[in-house]
């Protein structure tokens, strides 16, 4: 039963990861678009430009927040192991 438990807690983190990368993929290839955009003066190009530069920090921001409580389930994981 644990082991199914563990295998589906895997399964979430491997898809969050694939979900994370492409989300800043995206948000790099909206920015490099709004930037070639903005070099041949295109009328929209900072609209592009914001919303990458924008989806890319909240991308950060969750990734870093998931990446803090991982480290925190760890650290109490090692804890309980040492006791």
């Amino acid at each position: 039963m644990q082991l199914a438990i563990k295998l589906k807690i895997i399964n979430m983190t491997n898809r969050t990861n694939l979900i994370i990368n492409v989300m800043y993929a995206l948000s790099a290839f909206t920015v490099l678009v709004g930037a070639f955009l903005r070099i041949i003066h295109f009328t929209n190009s900072n609209l592009l430009l914001i919303i990458g530069f924008v989806a890319g920090a909240l991308t950060t921001c969750y990734d870093s927040i998931r990446l803090k409580r991982r480290i925190k389930q760890l650290e109490e994981q090692l804890k309980q192991k040492e006791k």
